[in-house]
């Protein structure tokens, strides 16, 4: 869009950080959805081993087959299927977000652009530079989601172990 448009540049900026702040809200809503079913599985290994250490049951070789595969099932998917897409869908919104400040930040007169190099995020480009593209590309996850992996499949070996010992008892 543009001035040719009936837009007015302040306008056409407000439009710009409209579209920026919808990119961080879809982020933020994704992240929480993703902390909800991270507390429910967190829980669910937690309290499964909860009940496994003080309850008087006894658990049989088939019962801790049946439990280990669907912990494995459950962990994979959350590893494999559900963190890499998260982490595609959450920097496709922080790239996005980016994007359409970038281009509010173009409509600045250059002499007139004050931000200090320190705030900007590492790499950062512009709108209209060549190589905008590549900025913000982080690979298979972002280091948040490994850790968030690696407390998951913490919590399934809190669960397992309860229930392997439970076994042997």
């Amino acid at each position: 869009m543009s001035e040719s448009e009936g837009l007015s540049a302040k306008d056409e900026a407000d439009l710009y950080l409209a579209l920026a702040e919808s990119a961080q809200q879809r982020f933020e809503s994704h992240h929480k959805v993703e902390w909800r079913i991270l507390f429910g599985l967190w829980t669910f290994f937690v309290a499964g081993a909860a009940v496994v250490t003080t309850s008087d049951w006894t658990a049989t070789c088939p019962v801790c087959i049946a439990l280990t595969l669907i912990v494995v099932v459950l962990v994979g998917v959350h590893w494999f299927l559900w963190l890499p897409d998260s982490h595609k869908y959450r920097e496709e919104c922080t790239r996005s977000r980016w994007w359409w400040q970038g281009c509010a930040w173009e409509l600045i007169p250059k002499n007139q652009r004050r931000i200090p190099e320190e705030l900007r995020p590492e790499g950062w480009r512009l709108p209209s530079d060549e190589k905008w593209n590549e900025w913000g590309k982080r690979g298979f996850m972002h280091p948040s989601h490994w850790m968030v992996g690696g407390v998951t499949a913490l919590f399934a070996l809190l669960f397992l172990s309860a229930l392997c010992l439970k076994a042997i008892q």
